[in-house]
């Protein structure tokens, strides 16, 4: 994520922070939940999001807290959770 659509969000200069990076962070960032969750589960589907740690990313990054009471991004990580317990039986990550 771009330090500059970072600064941009927190200052609520929208259509600024979407011009240096437009990915589901900065959309969460800045408030606009339903094409964040659309991103979000794009990157997933495309494995842009590390296979192997995408759980662990998700549940643990600071830009999307605004998607963490939404029912798609639970289902989502839900997901991404038996996914990442499977391969924790199979490899011992």
């Amino acid at each position: 994520m771009s330090a500059k659509a970072i600064n941009e969000a927190i200052r609520g200069s929208k259509d600024k922070a979407i011009s240096y990076k437009k990915n589901y962070k900065t959309l969460a960032l800045i408030g606009n939940i339903d094409e964040s969750i659309m991103n979000l589960k794009q990157e997933i589907d495309n494995r842009f999001i590390f296979p192997q740690n995408c759980y662990i990313r998700l549940k643990n990054e600071p830009f999307i807290k605004l998607l963490y009471k939404d029912s798609r991004f639970q289902a989502l990580i839900e997901i991404e959770k038996k996914k990442y317990e499977n391969d924790l039986l199979k490899y011992g990550l």
